[in-house]
């Protein structure tokens, strides 16, 4: 009868804590947000709706069943939407717990802070958790990797058929790239403010230009690993960097720093894993130590700390910091495209200003529009 429930995940054991929206009828909304949290899982009836998160350890969790259920009734009637109504009242929830032990109330279970982001943000709009931003960002690029994956050089690199020239040109570019990008990392290490985040930074700096370019070395001619001048696709990318560094804001700084770990990371893994066809796993592939080198776990690692580093930071900025730094997260993606489609000139690289564009027309590989994500709106 169109009657909807939420399943609530919070007894079960272990440290995630998801939530469900079930409806028997198969249709949860007329119209769906996407991103933000939510995830569809099965296109028949009864229709689900997973809603991640983490546990929040606290003893602060008396009345969260009847304000959870009040909010969610309220948000409904304000966006018009089920699934939004839980998105926007899971995310107050979650805060006013977090915050429920500042209030010092009483002994054993004690209160939420129903007006812990009124206090802190002079407002009632909430703040999306790091897991979510994670989530609506790696999500809010997909078109982005889409066009990567459907690159020549990307299916060349894949199956071994890709030409010796245009791959040492990928490196040479790339090595200008890395001698600037690692420079660009030091300016994030010396504006952070937290230790860990300094030293991490630094330690990314001394990677890149040490690590990486040892393999660059090797496949480059004695002396040439900086010889080539840099190509329009190298000029942008830089030029984006660099100029989000000179305006000093760390948080800007760190998210579009953010692409060329997460990025390359997952492209590696999965060239690694035969994603691409199993040529990739064949004994003698001509590109196997580029392959091994970014599917290095130890990479892996460090892009996790890179994610973290970044989402915590937007998490806890104010709507037009977090705005920026989505806004620059999505141009360094958009960079990586053009600088994996430089070598075969599959993207029109002589204007670096289409690495910048959504058009789908002018970007010649980017199909569907680009929203913001949800969380931002």
């Amino acid at each position: 009868l169109g009657v909807l429930v939420l399943a609530k995940g919070g007894h079960l054991g272990g440290t995630a804590a998801p939530d469900a929206l079930v409806d028997a009828s198969g249709r949860v909304d007329e119209t769906r947000r996407s991103g933000a949290g939510g995830s569809a899982a099965g296109k028949s009836a009864p229709r689900i709706i997973e809603f991640l998160g983490e546990r929040i350890e606290t003893t602060n969790t008396h009345g969260t069943g009847c304000s959870l259920s009040s909010a969610i009734a309220t948000l409904r009637a304000d966006l018009g939407s089920w699934e939004a109504a839980v998105i926007e009242a899971r995310r107050w929830l979650r805060e006013s717990i977090t915050h429920g032990a500042s209030l010092e109330v009483g002994e054993g279970h004690g209160p939420i802070s129903h007006f812990a982001g009124l206090w802190e943000r002079g407002g009632l709009s909430t703040a999306p958790s790091p897991e979510e931003i994670e989530s609506d960002w790696w999500a809010g690029i997909a078109d982005v990797r889409d066009a990567i994956d459907e690159l020549g050089f990307v299916r060349g690199l894949a199956d071994g058929s890709l030409d010796r020239a245009p791959f040492v040109r990928y490196l040479a570019q790339d090595a200008r790239y890395l001698r600037d990008y690692s420079r660009v990392l030091a300016v994030a290490s010396s504006s952070a403010t937290d230790a860990a985040e300094q030293a991490f930074w630094a330690a990314s700096a001394r990677g890149a230009i040490i690590g990486e370019l040892e393999l660059h070395a090797s496949w480059l001619p004695e002396g040439e690993a900086f010889a080539a001048e840099p190509d329009a696709a190298t000029t942008g990318y830089l030029n984006h960097l660099l100029a989000t560094a000179a305006r000093g804001d760390y948080p800007v700084l760190a998210a579009a720093l953010l692409p060329c770990f997460w990025i390359y990371v997952d492209l590696g893994e999965r060239l690694a894993a035969g994603a691409f066809g199993p040529q990739a796993l064949a004994p003698g592939h001509p590109y196997a130590s580029w392959l091994t080198t970014y599917a290095d776990p130890a990479f892996a690692v460090a892009t996790c700390e890179a994610i973290g580093i970044v989402t915590r930071l937007a998490a806890t900025a104010d709507a037009p910091t977090r705005q920026a730094m989505w806004r620059a997260f999505r141009a360094s993606s958009e960079h990586e495209l053009a600088f994996f489609a430089s070598p075969l000139g599959e993207l029109d690289a002589r204007d670096p200003a289409l690495a910048h564009t959504a058009n789908p027309q002018l970007r010649g590989g980017i199909r569907g529009t680009v929203h913001e994500p949800a969380v931002f709106s």
